[in-house]
């Protein structure tokens, strides 16, 4: 076990009484052997206490230097911690600053909290911790901090003010240390400002999601009633009064309908939208091609006297919701066979190609209408139409669905395409490392 040096006003008089106690034991029986009468004994006396004066003056000399040159060590020591607290300190990344715990004032700060807040060193120095808060949360600030507890404390979110009037949003983390023989309190700011952002965006997102899917509903049982009352009339007038109507009443009669049918799909894609942000995904692993010549069979029967020639990889196979993907599949590929419609023989691809940088990419190429590459940012938007609806039908929904359904799935979609050349749309499968094991 270490002892304890003792100080020095106890520790060098110690020494100097042992040291004199010493002396004064050893001379004297030194001078009684040596001595042969009271001359040479008073001689002896005095070189004696002669000697004793300076090697005990050398000696306290010896201790002192000793001393002095130990409180040096302890006090370079000292000041090298100070420095390297303080180069903490002031160029710590996280802002921090000292303030007195009753009157809030600040004793100092760093510099990530001048940044943060954009105030001079001065300036800040000049305010109080109540001055960064809003005016609302100031009474709640004051009692934190009149009734904090011992030891380290998180506090807030607190919305504070910087020097510019920009609220941002911040923790603080405090701690009493002992600054200078005072008790102070150590305050380090804890920036939330874009996790704020972020939680706002999400809840504006998952309302507006919400307020989507009540206009889902909303249109799944008011207009469909309205929509089929328009068709029901239609029908009563097509079967009970064709008889009065010439061609071009008869006409207008077809092309209501029409509209009715596109309506219902439309209807349709609205609700199977919304419908897919919050499906559980059942992951399986799905021979991709087998989904395709399903479609590919589907849409032959359609019309079964366009010549439309398929090539499709044979098999490839992915870790996916079977039905979603299904569901992408028929949009890419619906897709590709209506904008291809006018072409005297078409040509539709599906396969897998693999990329360095993104893995498997799934793609369905046509030779059809294409589109214009400048519009390809805005091809996945609801309701985007490239092409008159007389020359091509639809709702303007289906490639939005099918970005939807591959975005649940971790991946990404997009296209390329020149007008009248055809168009190529990609995708790949953000889980699709699971089905190659």
């Amino acid at each position: 076990m270490r002892i304890p040096k003792l100080p020095r006003k106890i520790r060098v008089p110690l020494i100097y009484g042992l040291f004199s106690i010493l002396w004064i034991f050893l001379s004297d029986r030194i001078v009684m052997s040596v001595a042969a009468n009271v001359e040479s004994a008073t001689l002896i006396a005095i070189l004696k206490g002669t000697a004793f004066v300076l090697v005990s003056t050398l000696l306290i000399y010896v201790l002192l230097e000793a001393d002095d040159r130990h409180q040096a060590s302890l006090e370079s020591q000292l000041s090298l911690i100070q420095d390297s607290f303080s180069t903490l300190f002031e160029e710590n990344p996280q802002p921090m600053w000292l303030n007195d715990p009753n009157s809030l004032e600040f004793v100092t700060v760093n510099q990530a909290a001048l940044q943060l807040f954009g105030y001079t060193r001065s300036e800040f120095l000049a305010l109080t911790a109540t001055q960064l808060c809003v005016p609302d949360e100031i009474p709640l600030l004051i009692k934190t901090t009149e009734n904090h507890k011992e030891g380290l404390r998180r506090t807030g979110p607190w919305q504070m003010v910087t020097h510019d009037g920009k609220n941002i949003y911040a923790y603080i983390v405090m701690v009493d240390i002992d600054f200078s023989g005072r008790i102070e309190n150590l305050a380090t700011v804890m920036d939330i400002s874009e996790q704020k952002i972020i939680e706002e965006t999400l809840k504006k997102t998952t309302s507006e999601r919400d307020d989507f899917e009540a206009f889902g509903y909303s249109v799944s049982h008011d207009l469909r009633a309205s929509l089929r009352a328009v068709s029901g009339y239609n029908q009563i007038l097509q079967e009970d009064y064709a008889s009065f109507l010439d061609a071009q009443g008869r006409g207008y009669l077809d092309k209501m309908n029409q509209a009715s049918q596109t309506m219902n799909k439309t209807i349709d894609n609205l609700l199977m939208l919304s419908g897919i942000t919050h499906r559980n995904l059942q992951l399986e692993k799905v021979d991709l091609a087998a989904v395709a010549r399903e479609v590919a069979e589907d849409l032959t029967k359609q019309d079964s006297q366009r010549k439309v020639e398929f090539i499709l990889i044979p098999e490839v196979f992915a870790w996916a919701d079977l039905d979603l993907l299904r569901i992408v599949l028929f949009q890419l590929l619906d897709n590709a066979w209506k904008y291809s419609s006018k072409k005297a023989k078409t040509q539709i691809e599906f396969g897998c190609t693999v990329s360095p940088d993104h893995g498997r990419i799934f793609f369905v190429k046509d030779n059809g209408a294409g589109f214009d590459p400048a519009i390809v940012e805005e091809m996945f938007k609801p309701f985007q139409r490239f092409h008159p609806a007389a020359e091509f039908d639809g709702s303007g929904v289906g490639l939005n669905i099918a970005a939807r359904i591959i975005e649940r799935h971790h991946g990404r979609i997009w296209a390329e395409g020149q007008p009248d050349v055809g168009a190529t749309f990609y995708f790949t499968l953000g889980m699709d490392d699971l089905a190659q094991k």
